[in-house]
């Protein structure tokens, strides 16, 4: 019955999926379809589903987003561009190092802090894919930082 709807995601999801299957089987109890929906979600049944989502939501709430920009230039195909990436963090830019501590790491060294949240290469990289791969040489720097406490 359920396997004409997607599955949900949020506890918001769940209750919608819970009402349509509410109206498709007449009769079935609203905690029924709660824990109907919940359990097409993957959870055992509404309560985990309630208790599960509500940490993940306060562990997504204490993240802070961090953005790592660098610009392209490919002269072979003459295209230019500028790749962005957005990550988060556990804990903000200042508690994990000053701008100084951060220049002087071998990736994220590259980058100069325009923000409280931004990182920007000035140097045009040669191609998409090497941005790419400095944007996200520079994210694993930050996140190791962040999980080890760790600077350059």
């Amino acid at each position: 019955m359920t396997s004409n709807f997607p599955a949900p995601s949020t506890i918001g999801g769940i209750k919608r999926l819970a009402k349509q299957l509410k109206r498709q089987s007449k009769g079935l109890s609203h905690l029924a379809a709660l824990d109907m929906a919940s359990q097409h979600a993957t959870f055992e049944n509404f309560k985990h589903a309630h208790r599960t989502l509500k940490n993940q939501q306060k562990i997504l709430s204490n993240l802070r987003s961090v953005y790592l920009v660098a610009y392209w230039y490919d002269k072979n195909e003459r295209r230019a561009g500028r790749e962005v990436l957005e990550t988060s963090l556990s804990k903000p830019l200042s508690e994990l190092g000053t701008r100084h501590l951060f220049r002087r790491g071998s990736y994220i060294g590259r980058f100069r802090q325009a923000n409280s949240d931004l990182f920007v290469k000035d140097e045009l990289s040669a191609s998409q894919e090497s941005a790419r791969s400095n944007i996200l040489a520079a994210a694993r720097t930050l996140h190791f930082m962040d999980a080890t406490g760790l600077i350059p």
